[in-house]
């Protein structure tokens, strides 16, 4: 699956991260997860964070 990139760096990385769990096992899934859910998080609050 193609995926294009957004334009925000940290988003794009967090994305190409999901890229690693195809390698690992399942149970093993779970830590690229969550390892992309704090990115992306990061990501909102920094946006947040320009906003205010």
């Amino acid at each position: 699956m193609t995926v294009e990139a957004t334009g925000n760096a940290e988003v794009d990385a967090a994305v190409e991260r999901l890229r690693d769990a195809d390698a690992l096992p399942t149970d093993a899934h779970i830590e690229v997860y969550e390892d992309v859910h704090a990115g992306l998080r990061n990501a909102l609050t920094a946006l947040d964070e320009n906003r205010g």
